[in-house]
């Protein structure tokens, strides 16, 4: 019985160390588990944190606009005669289009934008304009005047076109000239069409760059109102088309 007290004794001294040994163990692994999943958030947060810095929210919306036009252009071309020398033209434009763009990197936006105006020409003749079409991709810059109010200033890059149209009328009779009245009526007698008053109708493309700056005002978190001032620059056979003038733009755009 004496042979196994010793053996008793030493069992009795390391089962605590076998036992506290373990427990360490399981510290170590429960340490090494919680750094991992602090791992983990942390690079989940810095993953959103990129996500959030360079995509910021999207937005799009429609738009009104009114300006005012003036600048050479020919006043009657015609098939049956040759244009009559350029004239000025003035007269208001209106309009509507709209755009759609997506925020980065917190100071910027990029996304498309297209719009047509019209510009009537009374003096030309009761029913002519000149109706101009375009669009193309933006990129502006923009950053916070107030805690609701954000400036903006860039650009748009595209192609469009514009279409000519004048009615002749009697009023405008003595602009013509004798000579286009007499190819007109000889027109309309070959033909047996009904005398009526003669028309020309144009249509030429054009390379557009439109600088604009705009003001944007906060009306909730996701709506907001924008007044937008441009001025097209539109180029035709490495020549500027005109007349052209500044637009003022008013409308809202719809974040998300």
């Amino acid at each position: 019985m004496n042979r196994f007290i010793p053996f008793l004794i030493a069992l009795s001294l390391a089962l605590p160390i076998v036992a506290q040994n373990g427990t360490y163990e399981d510290d170590i692994e429960e340490q090494q588990a919680q750094t991992t999943r602090v791992q983990l958030r942390k690079n989940r947060q810095q993953n959103t944190t990129v996500t959030k810095a360079t995509y910021n929210g999207f937005s799009g919306g429609m738009m009104l606009h009114l300006g005012y036009q003036a600048g050479r252009g020919a006043g009657f071309p015609n098939q049956l005669t040759d244009p009559v020398e350029e004239t000025v033209l003035r007269s208001i434009t209106y309009g509507i289009g709209g755009m759609a763009r997506v925020h980065l990197m917190r100071h910027m936006h990029v996304g498309m934008e297209g719009y047509v105006s019209t510009m009537p020409l009374k003096s030309q003749g009761d029913g002519s304009n000149i109706r101009s079409g375009w669009g193309g991709v933006l990129a502006d810059y923009y950053t916070p005047i107030s805690q609701r109010c954000q400036f903006i200033a860039g650009g748009t890059l595209g192609g469009g076109a514009q279409r000519n149209l004048h009615v002749f009328t009697e009023e405008n009779s003595q602009i013509i000239g004798d000579s286009f009245q007499e190819t007109w009526n000889n027109f309309i007698f070959h033909n047996r069409q009904e005398s009526t008053s003669p028309a020309s109708y144009t249509k030429r493309g054009f390379f557009v760059i439109d600088p604009y700056i705009a003001l944007e005002y906060a009306v909730t978190d996701r709506i907001h109102m924008i007044f937008k001032l441009d001025y097209l620059l539109a180029t035709h056979r490495q020549a500027f088309l005109t007349p052209s003038g500044p637009r003022l733009y008013i409308g809202f755009m719809f974040g998300h």
